[in-house]
């Protein structure tokens, strides 16, 4: 996981090469959805980040990170191939 303050970019955006596209068919992939207009995720437009923590594993491998704004707490968290997101 990679915390970065950039949007997000798609590695697996088309055109895809043969090798990514089978991949892609065999795996799947993440794709991003804009759900800037629905809360809870509305409500995070304009907030300034307050505190970015890492969330991780025995051994320290980061597997999600808790961002804090003024007034909501973002958790993101990955577990195998499935992404978790919570805002509170």
């Amino acid at each position: 996981m990679a915390v970065k303050p950039s949007a997000w970019t798609d590695h697996f955006a088309e055109p895809l090469s043969v090798e990514n596209r089978k991949f892609v068919e065999r795996s799947g992939k993440w794709t991003a959805f804009d759900v800037s207009g629905q809360p809870p995720y509305s409500d995070l437009i304009t907030e300034e980040v307050g505190e970015v923590i890492p969330v991780g594993t025995l051994g320290n491998k980061i597997k999600g990170v808790t961002i804090k704004t003024t007034h909501c707490t973002v958790h993101v968290e990955v577990e195998a191939d499935e992404v978790s997101v919570d805002v509170v």
